[in-house]
């Protein structure tokens, strides 16, 4: 039994392994192979001991395994997902990336509050005061989004 088995890298590139005890098939496939996929779009590596193959030859990769499958019915063909694939693609997929803030820098809270970083404590609530009166929705020419920001500001500094 004649086996080619194909996984993806984490490159995206193609991982094609071959397994068959009959040599002529083997040589036939490896033959096939190299007159289907430009040299560019493939290459050898020994330390695997498979065939690389570009994943922008997608299309010629597809169109030489029907070819393989046509002629040589008795080769089995295997998709297989590499161990990990599939969890470092949904990782790699998901929003915010890891590493990405997503929220304001204490420095930038300090700024919302017009105070330096690292001012006490009740300087921080004087100064949340005094602003939440300018403000306040309730009060004439109020601002709801700038309260929202005071608010955030105090509740992250104070706590």
């Amino acid at each position: 039994m004649t086996t080619i088995t194909i996984r993806r890298d984490a490159l995206g590139d193609f991982l094609v392994f071959f397994q068959s005890r009959d040599r002529d098939a083997f040589a036939d496939l490896i033959s096939s192979l190299k007159c289907a996929l430009p040299p560019g779009f493939r290459t050898y590596r020994p330390a695997e001991r498979c065939w690389q193959v570009d994943g922008y030859a997608k299309a010629d990769l597809d169109e030489w395994l029907r070819e393989v499958q046509s002629e040589m019915p008795a080769v089995k063909v295997m998709w297989v997902e590499a161990s990990g694939a599939k969890e470092e693609r949904q990782r790699q997929n998901q929003w915010p990336p890891a590493g990405y803030r997503t929220g304001p820098t204490r420095e930038e809270l300090y700024a919302r509050l017009w105070l330096l970083p690292g001012a006490p404590p009740e300087v921080v609530r004087a100064a949340y005061k005094t602003l939440a009166q300018l403000h306040h929705p309730d009060k004439e020419n109020g601002d709801e989004e700038a309260m929202k920001l005071l608010n955030e500001a105090y509740a992250k500094l104070a706590a």
